[in-house]
Order: structure tokens, then C-alpha cells, then sequence
């Protein structure tokens, strides 16, 4: 058996031991434009961690035998077909095997032209047919819904992409590698200058893990502006002046700006799915809270959005139907009976929505404009099922104090995130279920069907959203008293902290 570049062959078989993620993708894309078609592949990754014990993702193609298994250090994959396929094909099967990607949404075709590949290996995970002359075109079906090229090519497709246009070549960031992950919420990295750090060309998956130790970088004129955008998207602080100083206060919510507009604004992956659209989940029973939470709705950012409002027991007045048909984007409102519990109320809201996402909002809670925005790029990089804030800011209205207490670490694949910032999509929602139909410890009942059918939570940071307390007058549906939020705090505000709230969308 012939070993050439890691390789080791039979007839229709192949082995391969790549040493990351990293080179795995970029064999694909070498991968891509060989001719070669095999049957079974056996992948080794030497270096590759779980997100979580027990995940595995699917291969995204049709398989006849298909297994993997995490070892002590690394991944280990056999994925066979029935009829020879290009080995990019069954490479990118595996990579999604071994990498957690979003799921649950509608998801088009997409073929790839090889030399339309970058070597970095962008986007290879979306791979699943290579565009070249060994293509089967079945006359009574479209070849692919999305064609990527880097050339004038005749491709039966819904959309063709070429890669040379400046859209293109402006998305610096790839959310797989260019990522927050392991960024806190009380930031303990260093500031250095940029002269210090060596940095790549193109940030690598080992140059952003050893950046999760700076917080900020100085003297950022020396930075292209493929590094810059980066960087931002890890979370790091980019200042130009090398005599810069920034408060300890001020780090973390310039980050989160700066990598929110970064990954919103940098990246590929919108260029060929586009923003998928989310409805926003309230049922309320409490008529006093409404005015307050619409205006916050009303206020949402994200271009893609759809309410729908159950009251519970209860209708609307005059100024909130006024309110909802001025909203920019639509409104559904419902009245249903009383006796619905919570679990039930929220089934039939979801029953309701269109969006491909749904997110829950709770109507006491505080939530800025940015704030779908958040989820929906959490869920882009870290690929969970569910993804949610940390529960870092709360208001305490007996004591009239806002307290930041960030015991759960932000930025990790978790089993917790706020209630009232759940976010997942319809598809996925659905194969776990639904929301079960109990009266409380809804949310933690989705977040436990989730994990027991193998899907991953992710929780990303707390900015944006402030969780409500309303002492000891029955309110909320949680047992836990308000003196269990005075413990372990960072740092106590008097009154409502709406700092915490602020919009950077349009900047910082």
C-alpha cells in the first residue's frame, strides 16, 4: 500500500491523517480538483477536540456505512458510499462529522468550481458536489441551487457566486476559525502591540487559540484589513495609536461591539444563504408589561423579523394594536385561553411563526437593539442548536439595582443559557419535540430535550439583555430568591443600568 502526502491507498479505499481541522479543510479544497472518486474513506485528525462529550455531527450525503468516534486527543472517521464519489465529497463529509455547523433551516444545493476554492479552505463544509466534467446532469432536475465559480461557466443552477466579485473578496472572516470562543465576560487578556505578536497573513485556527490571551492590540495601522476584521471577530480590541489605553470597564463592550459587526459584516457565509429570518416568540398574560416590551421589539436591528404575540388570557388595547401595525416588520397577534399553561401557550405561538428561527422573549425582561443580532451570530460560529445569552446582568427592582454577576463563563458550549433568550430553529425544534406542555421550567426543559437528542447549546455573552426581578411579589416563575443574585458580584449599579442595552450596530 503506496503512502504519498498522508495518504495510503487500495482499490476505492483511501486513509488520511491530517493533523486539524485546519488541514483538513485545506485538503479538501486540494482534494477538489483531483479527478480521483473513491468509495471509502478513513480519516484520522490527530488534533481535534469534542465541543461537548458525546457530540457527533452528520455527514450531510448519502452513506452506506458511516461511523466516527473521538479519541484522547483527536477524531477518527470511516465514511462509505455506494458509488465512487470525488474524495473532496466524502473529506467535506467528514469535516462535518467532526465540526458542529447550524442545522435545522432550509439548506440549498451548492456545488463548487475547484479553482472557485480558497486555500484556506472557507466555506468547505458546504461541499457536497464538485462542479467539472464528470458531472451527471439529470434533465428533469436543477444540477445545483447555488453555484460557486471563479470563472464564466454554463452551470445549471439557481445562482451562480463568483468568487472575484468585491463582495467576495471583502469577507475576510471565516466563523469556523475567526471566533469569540473562550472570550469571558471580565476579560483577563493582555494589551500588546502588534510588532509583539507575529501575526499570519491569514489568522489560523492556532494563531487565534494563542490570541485568546490578548484582550487588546495596539498600533492597529500595521494590520491589513483581512487581520484587522480577524481579529475583531475573536473578540480582540484593535486600537491604532501604540500609546493607547483602554479602561478595564470598557474592554469587554467595545469587543463585543467590534466582533458583532465583524462577523455580521466580514464574512461569506450570508453571501450564499443570505440572513435567515426569525420570529419573535412573547406571550404574556401581563398587559402591563407590553408597551414597554414592543418598543424594545420595535427596536430590533436584525433586517428579517416577524412577531407573534399570544396574550393569555387577556386582549390588547387600543395603542398596542396601533403600535403592532406600525411595526417594520410583521405582526401576529392571538388571544388564547387562560387555562394554557406556559408550555402550551408557547406551542401554539410557535405554531404560528414563519420564521426559519424562533427566539423567546420574556415580557418583564430587558433586551437592546442588537440583541438578535447576538444570537444569530452565535449560532453561525458555534453551529448549536441552542443558542442563548449568559445571565450576567440582572435588575433587582425591590433593592432598585442593577448587579453584574457573571458566574456562568460566556463564549462556551454549555448546558445553560437564559430563559429568555432562547433562540433555535423550527427544524430542530421539531425533532426534539416541541416545548414541552408544563406550567414551568419551560426553558430548561427544551435546553435538556435538546441534549438528550445530541445537540449542543452555546452560550455567548450577557451585553444586550438584562433579567428582571421583582422580589418577592410572585412574578416570576423562578423559585430562586432575590438574595441569591447579591452573592458573587462584580459590580453593583444603583437603578436600572440601561448602559448595558446600548446600540453598536452603526459603531462604537
Amino acid at each position: 500500500m503506496l503512502t504519498v502526502r498522508g495518504k495510503s491507498r487500495r482499490a476505492g479505499h483511501v486513509r488520511i491523517t491530517v493533523k486539524n481541522r485546519d488541514a483538513l479543510r485545506a485538503m479538501i479544497t486540494a482534494a477538489a480538483a483531483d479527478p480521483e472518486h473513491v468509495q471509502t474513506l478513513e480519516l484520522t485528525v490527530s488534533h481535534a477536540k469534542a465541543p461537548q462529550a458525546g457530540w457527533l455531527g452528520k455527514p450531510g450525503i448519502q452513506t452506506v456505512a458511516v461511523s466516527g468516534l473521538w479519541t484522547d486527543t483527536g477524531f477518527y472517521a470511516v465514511v462509505s458510499v455506494s458509488n465512487p464519489q470525488p474524495l473532496a465529497v466524502l473529506l467535506a463529509a467528514a469535516f462535518r462529522m467532526c465540526t458542529p455547523l447550524p442545522t435545522g433551516t432550509n439548506m440549498p444545493d451548492i456545488a463548487w468550481q475547484p479553482a472557485a476554492m480558497s486555500s484556506s479552505g472557507r466555506l468547505t463544509e458546504t461541499l457536497t458536489q464538485v462542479i467539472n466534467e464528470q458531472v451527471i446532469v439529470d434533465p428533469h432536475l436543477r444540477f445545483t441551487d447555488i453555484a460557486v465559480v471563479s470563472s464564466d461557466i454554463r452551470v445549471d443552477s439557481g445562482v451562480i457566486i463568483n468568487v472575484n466579485s468585491a463582495d467576495w473578496n471583502s469577507a475576510h472572516v471565516d466563523p469556523l476559525v475567526h471566533r469569540p470562543l473562550g472570550r469571558r465576560s471580565v476579560p483577563e487578556g493582555s494589551t500588546r502591540p502588534v510588532s509583539e505578536l507575529n501575526l499570519p497573513a491569514y489568522l489560523d485556527t492556532p494563531t487565534v487559540r494563542a490570541l485568546k490571551e490578548v484582550s487588546v492590540v495596539t498600533d492597529g495601522q500595521q494590520l491589513t484589513a483581512s487581520q484587522r476584521a480577524q481579529l475583531q471577530a475573536c473578540g480582540v480590541v484593535v486600537v491604532d495609536s501604540v500609546e493607547a489605553t483602554i479602561s478595564a470597564n470598557a474592554v469587554d463592550p467595545i469587543s463585543i461591539a467590534t466582533r458583532s459587526l465583524a462577523l455580521r459584516n466580514a464574512t461569506a457565509q450570508p453571501l450564499i444563504y443570505g440572513w435567515p429570518s426569525v420570529s419573535l416568540l412573547l406571550v404574556t398574560h401581563r398587559t402591563e408589561f407590553l408597551h414597554r416590551i414592543v418598543e424594545m421589539l420595535a427596536q430590533q436591528t436584525y433586517p428579517n423579523l416577524e412577531l407573534v404575540l399570544l396574550t393569555h388570557g387577556c386582549d390588547i388595547d387600543d395603542h398596542i394594536a396601533s403600535h403592532l401595525h406600525e411595526l417594520r416588520f410583521p405582526a401576529i397577534h392571538r388571544q388564547i385561553p387562560a387555562e394554557l399553561n406556559l408550555g402550551e401557550a408557547l406551542i401554539a405561538a410557535s405554531s404560528l411563526a414563519s420564521g426559519e428561527l424562533i427566539t423567546k422573549f420574556d415580557d418583564d425582561d430587558y433586551y437592546g437593539a442588537e440583541h438578535i443580532w447576538d444570537l444569530v451570530a452565535a449560532r453561525m460560529y458555534s453551529g448549536a442548536q441552542i443558542t442563548g445569552k449568559a445571565l450576567d446582568h440582572i435588575y433587582l427592582s425591590a433593592a432598585d439595582k442593577t448587579v453584574f454577576r457573571p458566574t456562568y463563563a460566556a463564549e462556551k458550549y454549555a448546558d445553560f443559557v437564559a430563559g429568555g433568550t432562547i433562540l433555535i430553529s423550527q427544524g430542530d425544534l421539531r425533532s426534539v419535540g416541541g416545548w414541552r406542555p408544563v406550567p414551568k421550567s419551560v426553558d430548561r426543559a427544551l435546553l435538556d430535550r435538546v441534549i438528550q437528542h445530541g445537540g449542543l447549546i452555546y452560550r455567548t455573552h450577557g451585553r444586550g439583555y438584562i433579567y428582571v426581578r421583582h422580589g418577592g411579589d410572585g412574578l416570576n416563575t423562578s423559585v430562586v430568591a432575590d438574595s441569591h443574585f447579591e452573592t458573587k458580584t462584580h459590580t453593583v449599579v444603583q437603578g436600572l443600568d440601561t448602559s448595558i442595552l446600548a446600540d453598536y450596530g452603526s459603531g462604537l
